[in-house]
């Protein structure tokens, strides 16, 4: 990382500082936006003069440079191989074990609950839940069937599978392991709900590149607005010029017969 550990300081906590109501998305592939704000930030050094000249203040190129340092690196943290090591330790293993059984025990509570449950919702809230088969699936079915259960407490001490008493006790343990899974695999549980903390980081970073590379245009824009050519040339997005369908031929009249 060629960027100081202050200025990093700096960029982590205007990441961390955004709401998630201040983010942006990109209208391509991140590989492509990567290029393409790459090029603009090369571009901008080409134009110090006209871009200073319009007023931009040249001292925020450097945190500029920092959000695309920064952002390569959290892309390459985000498609890494780590989740896949995680499966793999005997730790994560045997937790797994443990949260499958959860589910099994959960799922047929939830089952019984859905088929004797004076409520119509009951039965379609089941089947929703009760999908897929990965990992992840069965964490998320264990996170939303606790809550499903714990409505209905009656109905749940009904039924022992495995002969085992599932409790509130029992749910909180089946709580906590899933929790504790996802934590593994790089998630975080906000308000029961788990987020990938590294695709989150990685929409931070976005974030602050599209604001840095809409604040580069705007004053490209101003500087060469008496040679917009210059500027579609080398400022407006190559992603969507490359895009833009072409104009459809005009068709010839008709032969007069």
């Amino acid at each position: 990382m060629t960027i100081s550990a202050e200025l990093t300081a700096v960029i982590e906590a205007e990441a961390a500082a955004l709401t998630v109501d201040k983010y942006r998305k990109l209208s391509s592939s991140l590989d492509d936006f990567l290029v393409e704000f790459g090029g603009n930030l090369a571009q901008a050094d080409t134009d110090k003069d006209k871009l200073v000249g319009a007023k931009f203040d040249w001292s925020k190129m450097e945190k500029f440079r920092g959000y695309f340092e920064l952002l390569t690196i959290v892309h390459g943290q985000r498609v890494g191989l780590a989740p896949a090591s995680v499966q793999k330790e005997p730790d994560y293993i045997a937790k797994m074990e443990a949260a499958k059984t959860d589910r099994r025990y959960l799922a047929r509570i939830a089952g019984h609950i859905a088929e004797v449950a004076e409520d119509k919702n009951a039965a379609q809230t089941y089947h929703t839940i009760n999908k897929g088969s990965s990992d992840i699936d069965t964490l998320n079915d264990i996170m939303a069937f606790v809550p499903f259960i714990r409505r209905y407490p009656d109905l749940a001490k009904q039924i022992c599978p495995n002969c085992v008493e599932i409790t509130d006790a029992y749910l909180d343990e089946a709580m906590a392991r899933a929790i504790d899974l996802f934590k593994m695999r790089g998630y975080v549980v906000s308000k029961g709900i788990p987020e990938n903390m590294n695709v989150d980081r990685q929409n931070r970073f976005i974030t602050l590149c599209l604001n840095a590379q809409s604040e580069i245009k705007k004053f490209a824009d101003s500087a060469f607005c008496e040679n917009p050519a210059y500027y579609d040339a080398h400022y407006a997005s190559t992603i969507r010029k490359a895009a833009k369908p072409a104009p459809a031929p005009v068709a010839e009249p008709a032969a007069v017969k």
